[in-house]
């Protein structure tokens, strides 16, 4: 179902849902208001953004629960979902910036893999083994930094710090990714999928 047909699907569907069903919402742009004017009055509605990497089990998912939604009926959500990956219970307010980093995030990684693969091409590797080093490399360093987050050892700056030695390879090419302006460009390409998720739901406000 795409956004656009959410708000009629939650006028089809009011009348057959028990007042105590939760009604859990994967889609983009669609904010409370609209699903809990369209449902019977006191539904409990959570809207959720998931990213992709929920299919492998290493997801993560914003929760927003509605006025009428409870904390057992948020906490039995959230757990179900945490079968995928990592659920935050988030203000309405906050998922805009949520959609910039983990909902639109994934293609972020697979855009500098997709690069990092053509470049050892340009060096001459063998396409496939230029993917598999560039897939796996975003893989291992992806794990490592999700289990030295948890942990509480070592966020993503020291990471990076560790592997760049004084004056070698990896410390010549972080220089190459600053001084063609990478970091600036991450974030405003967070803020322009921010940005643009709060004009769809804007534009799905002006429809309704």
């Amino acid at each position: 179902m795409k956004p656009h047909g959410i708000v009629a699907l939650c006028t089809e569907i009011r009348d057959a849902l028990r007042p105590e069903a939760v009604v859990v919402s994967v889609a983009a742009a669609v904010d409370l208001q609209m699903m809990q004017d369209a449902l019977r009055a006191g539904q409990p509605v959570i809207r959720s953004m998931p990213n992709t990497p929920l299919s492998v089990g290493l997801g993560v998912v914003g929760l927003v629960p509605g006025v009428h939604v409870t904390a057992e009926q948020t906490d039995r959500v959230k757990g179900l979902l945490e079968a995928c990956g990592a659920v935050h219970v988030i203000d309405e307010a906050q998922i805009d910036a949520l959609t910039g980093i983990s909902g639109s995030g994934p293609a972020y990684a697979f855009h500098l893999a997709e690069h990092m693969a053509a470049a050892g091409v340009e060096l001459g590797l063998d396409p496939a083994l230029a993917a598999d080093l560039a897939a796996r490399t975003v893989q291992g360093a992806g794990t490592m930094l999700v289990e030295n987050h948890v942990s509480g050892a070592a966020d993503a700056a020291a990471l990076r710090r560790a592997v760049c030695s004084p004056n070698g390879t990896t410390e010549r090419a972080i220089g190459q990714l600053d001084s063609h302006g990478v970091p600036e460009a991450v974030v405003a390409a967070v803020k322009a999928s921010a940005d643009r998720a709060a004009e769809m739901t804007a534009q799905l406000r002006e429809q309704v």
